[in-house]
């Protein structure tokens, strides 16, 4: 704390709302009705060097869930990094069983 306060670094949180202004209104910068959403693109303009027959929204929605993908596996590997032998897994890991009953 005194090293913060001596380099001047002061805590302030993000607020959750963010004013958009296209639509003129306050947006929540994450979740439902999210600002910079891909459901707010009507229009998207298709790079030079792209295919111009590719749908966009696909690879928009196609990169959004590679990223929620990875960061799911990076949760994982952290939890099972934490966990030390013999202790039971935290509360949001699915065992064996549990995860192949949810593929079907």
């Amino acid at each position: 704390e005194r090293f913060a306060q001596m380099k001047g670094i002061t805590k302030h949180k993000k607020s959750r709302k963010v004013w958009d202004d296209i639509s003129q209104t306050w947006k929540p910068r994450w979740g439902k009705d999210r600002i910079d959403s891909v459901k707010d693109k009507w229009c998207l303009e298709v790079p030079d060097n792209a295919d111009p027959y590719e749908d966009q929204f696909e690879k928009l929605s196609k990169a959004r869930n590679e990223r929620r993908a990875k960061n799911e596996f990076n949760r994982l590997k952290n939890i099972a990094r934490t966990v030390k032998k013999g202790q039971a897994p935290p509360v949001g890991v699915l065992s064996e069983a549990e995860a192949s009953k949810n593929a079907l």
